[in-house]
C-alpha cells in the first residue's frame, strides 16, 4: 500500500521489493517525524494544515493498523497450534520519508509495533514487500551464505496494476494522471476481466482490489498458492492474461496466441466487454466523433479499400448521423465498420474456397 507523495514532489517509485538487493542498501537511520503545532483557530478548518500535520491525524485516526496486521499475518497472529507466530515479523516494509529517504528492511512484532512506528515517522509512502526467510532486520548476519541459509523471499502476494495511462490511446477526455468518469468505465471493465479470468481460470479466490492512490487500480492475490509461485509461473499467469503487447507504429500488438479464436480467455473477454463497449465507453469517450480520433482507429484494419471506404463516408458525413438518426454517432460508425469488417471477412474466406476447388 502506498500513500500519495506531496503535490508537485515527484517521488521515485520502489520496484521489486521481492528481490534481495546488496545488503547495505538503503540501511539508513530513521529520522523521528517533527512535532505537529496546534493550529490556531477553527479547528474543523484543515485548509491551513501542514501536510504532515495532515498525516498524523490520518495515521492516527485512519490507518487500518491492526487491519493490515490480520491481513498479512494470513492467520499467524492466533494461537492455533499451526500458527507462525514469527511470520508478520518477517515480512518487509519500506518506508519513503520526507525528503524522498527510502527505509528498507522494516519489520514489525505485530498490528501495535507497526503502529507505533508508523506514527512516529508519518511515512510519506508505504511498500508492502516479501516475506522473507528470516527477520529482514537481521539479514546481514546471513550474507555470503549459500542454498537455503541465505537471506531470500519465499511469499509475496501476486500483484497486477492497472494505470489508466494504459488507455491514453482509446480515451479522448484527458492523459497521464486525469481521471473523471468518462474514463473510469475503462478501469471498471479491466477489474472485471482481470478478476474473472483469476478466479474461473486459475482458481484463486482472494482477491483485494484496491486504489493505486493516483491513476489505478492494483489486484492482491493472495490465495497461499499464488503467494508462493515461482517467478516463472507468475510470468505464466501474466502472459495467458495479456493480449495487448504495445503499439508499433501507432498500431496495437497483440499476441499470436490471444489473436486465436481458440484462446479462452479472450472469448470470455470480449462477451464481457461487448455491451459496456457500445453503450458507455463508445458514446463517452466518442472515439468516432473526429477525423483525428477515427483514423487512428482504422488505422487497425489491414484492409486499405475498407480504412478508405469508411474515411470517405465519414469526412463527407462531418458530424452527422450516419445511419439511424436515433443512434449515437460513435455506436453507428462502430456499427458500420463491424458490418464492413464482416464483408470483408466473408470476401477473404469466399476467396480461399475457390482456390481449394
Amino acid at each position: 500500500m502506498a500513500s500519495d507523495a506531496t503535490p508537485g514532489n515527484k517521488r521515485q517509485k520502489i520496484e521489486n521489493l521481492d528481490k534481495a538487493p546488496d545488503q547495505d542498501d538503503h540501511d539508513v537511520d530513521m529520522p523521528a517525524a517533527s512535532p505537529v503545532k496546534t493550529v490556531a483557530g477553527n479547528a474543523s478548518d484543515y485548509s491551513s494544515w501542514s501536510v504532515q500535520q495532515l498525516m498524523k491525524m490520518y495515521y492516527g485516526r485512519l490507518f487500518p493498523h491492526q487491519d493490515m496486521f490480520k491481513w498479512l499475518a494470513y492467520g499467524n497472529d492466533s494461537k492455533h497450534p499451526q500458527a507462525d507466530l514469527a511470520y508478520f515479523h518477517k515480512r518487509e516494509f519500506c518506508f519513503t520519508l520526507d525528503g524522498d529517504i527510502f527505509v528498507r528492511y522494516q519489520s514489525f512484532k505485530d498490528g501495535e509495533e507497526l503502529r507505533a512506528a508508523i506514527n512516529n515517522k508519518l511515512p510519506a509512502k508505504i511498500d508492502i514487500g516479501p516475506v522473507y526467510n528470516v527477520d529482514p532486520k537481521h539479514r546481514n548476519a546471513y550474507a555470503g551464505l549459500e542454498g537455503n541459509r541465505k537471506f531470500m523471499p519465499v511469499e509475496r502476494e501476486l500483484v497486477f496494476d492497472i494505470d489508466l495511462t494504459d488507455y491514453d490511446d482509446v480515451r479522448t477526455c484527458g492523459k497521464g494522471a486525469h481521471i473523471c468518469n468518462k474514463c473510469w468505465p475503462l478501469m471498471a471493465v479491466a477489474i472485471k476481466i482481470l478478476d474473472m479470468g483469476l478466479r474461473q481460470d486459475f482458481g484463486f479466490k482472494h482477491i483485494l482490489w484496491v486504489f493505486s492512490g493516483r491513476r489505478g487500480v492494483h489486484a492482491w492475490v493472495c490465495d497461499p498458492r499464488a503467494r508462493k509461485m515461482s517467478d516463472e509461473a507468475r510470468s505464466a499467469v501474466a502472459s495467458f492474461l495479456s493480449v495487448h503487447k504495445g503499439q508499433e507504429k501507432g498500431i496495437s500488438r497483440l499476441t499470436t496466441s490471444a489473436a486465436s479464436k481458440d484462446h479462452p480467455f479472450l472469448d470470455a473477454a470480449y462477451q464481457c466487454l461487448e455491451e459496456v463497449w457500445t453503450e458507455v465507453i463508445l458514446p463517452q469517450q466518442q472515439l468516432f466523433e473526429s477525423s483525428e480520433h477515427w483514423t487512428a482507429a482504422l488505422a487497425h484494419i489491414p484492409d486499405p479499400d475498407v480504412r478508405d471506404k469508411l474515411g470517405r463516408a465519414w469526412s463527407s458525413n462531418g458530424k452527422g448521423r450516419a445511419s439511424n438518426d436515433s443512434d449515437d454517432l460513435n455506436v453507428a460508425r462502430w456499427n458500420e465498420l463491424v458490418h464492413e469488417l464482416a464483408l470483408m471477412s466473408r470476401v477473404w474466406l469466399l476467396g480461399l474456397a475457390g482456390q481449394d476447388a
